[in-house]
């Protein structure tokens, strides 16, 4: 008697196992299939600015991917002639118009050319989908135009991306060893590693990074093949990309390369004017550093 009771538990619990498990590998999949949300986030409400309100001249662009899509950019002219050129790729949660007080001003006041670029998806883009692949597209795009329409020499162009924009630009300095350099601002080492700094998906939802390869952004392992100059600017207080992951990528890097921790800057803030001294390395770097021909 006792026997046959307990046949329909044992059932009930495989049922129920079975149910948990049918239902984390749903979760698994879902994540995996909506990753790009998850790294491209891009907000639906911001303030329409242009660089004009900051008492820049710009040119708002458009430069064709494909028959059907476009990167929206802006282009901030220097008043030099023999200006280098900053080409910008933005932080996961970040639109244009979102970058006029700091980047787009910083930037600018470096003495540069500055080209902001806006990932497909976000801004004007509509229903788009970004991912680590369309941006490595929207930044081969840019670079042609720069090269192309603009008549820069790569080796005037210095790549520059924040947070995970830090991972397009490494990706384009890879493919482009003519670039005249290359700043990392709060670089990621992977970003893996920034979504394992969370328990769930460093331990149930693992699975993902092992399903699904093009937001990787998996700059640890490409920043050996760099063979451009490079500025790493980082905040001591950065939780999202902690220290770690910069003296990392620094270790890793070839010659020549610098190292600029901002003492007390966190993530979102590392481009406030505090002291200067954010503005000074840009300046030191782009004007002293950048351009040189380093190539093995």
């Amino acid at each position: 008697m006792t026997a046959e009771l307990d046949k329909p538990r044992r059932w009930l619990g495989i049922v129920l196992l079975g149910g948990l498990a049918a239902l984390y590998v749903t979760v698994v999949i879902l994540v995996t299939v909506f990753e790009g949300k998850l790294v491209f986030p891009a907000p639906a409400y911001f303030a329409q600015v242009t660089p004009s309100d900051a008492g820049m001249a710009f040119e708002d662009i458009h430069i064709p991917v494909d028959g059907e899509t476009a990167v929206h950019a802006w282009w901030i002219p220097s008043q030099s002639r023999d200006a280098k050129t900053i080409l910008y790729f933005h932080g996961n949660a970040e639109v244009l118009q979102q970058e006029v007080n700091l980047e787009a001003k910083v930037f600018h006041d470096t003495g540069s050319n500055v080209l902001l670029l806006e990932y497909r998806g976000y801004g004007e883009g509509g229903q788009f989908q970004t991912n680590g692949n369309t941006t490595a597209e929207d930044a081969r795009v840019a670079m042609l135009y720069l090269e192309e329409q603009r008549h820069i020499a790569a080796s005037n162009i210095v790549i520059c991306g924040w947070s995970v924009g830090s991972g397009v630009a490494t990706q384009l300095a890879m493919e482009m060893p003519d670039a005249g350099g290359l700043i990392l601002l709060s670089g990621i080492t992977s970003a893996d590693d920034v979504g394992n700094q969370e328990w769930i998906f460093r331990y149930p939802l693992r699975p993902v990074e092992w399903l699904r390869h093009d937001n990787d952004f998996d700059n640890r392992k490409k920043m050996g093949s760099i063979h451009v100059p490079v500025l790493f600017i980082s905040g001591t207080d950065d939780t999202l990309a902690p220290p770690w992951m910069v003296k990392e990528l620094y270790d890793r890097a070839n010659n020549p390369k610098i190292l600029r921790m901002i003492d007390g800057a966190g993530h979102t803030d590392l481009m406030e004017p505090r002291d200067g001294s954010f503005l000074r390395d840009l300046r030191e770097f782009i004007d002293e550093v950048a351009g040189r021909d380093v190539r093995p």
